[in-house]
């Protein structure tokens, strides 16, 4: 099997990502003046475990998430990776800056669905 090298851009959009995504839209909207303060507690918090899997365990435990299917997939292929302590501890050390690579993450995602939303709206007034 070839080594993997682990890096921040890996962890994040094979584990935080996808768990950032998987925690319930009503729950986010519910909490959203301390959803960030919320998601990055329980990612540090959950890392005080042996393993990725009792990490996603945890996670689960404390914040209302569904995992969709298309996160599962990568979600499991870094949990096989088997650098689970080294992943956990790197998560545990920079838990604020990994919570602001999801953050910058999903702004860019907004802007993009915004920029093509004004871009539609302009296409439908050309034929008005």
């Amino acid at each position: 099997m070839e080594k993997i090298e682990l890096s921040p851009s890996l962890i994040m959009e094979n584990l935080i990502y996808p768990l950032w995504v998987s925690i319930e839209k009503e729950y986010k909207i519910r909490y959203k003046r301390n959803i960030w303060a919320q998601f990055e507690s329980v990612l540090r918090s959950s890392t005080y475990v042996a393993s990725l899997q009792r990490f996603m365990e945890k996670f689960v435990r404390y914040l209302p998430c569904m995992i969709s299917s298309e996160y599962v997939e990568k979600l499991k292929t870094i949990s096989e990776l088997g650098y689970d302590r080294e992943i956990l501890k790197e998560i545990r050390e920079k838990t604020a800056y990994y919570v602001l690579l999801v953050r910058s993450k999903v702004q860019k995602e907004k802007e993009k669905i915004q920029k093509t939303d004004k871009q539609e709206d302009s296409n439908e007034n050309l034929f008005v």
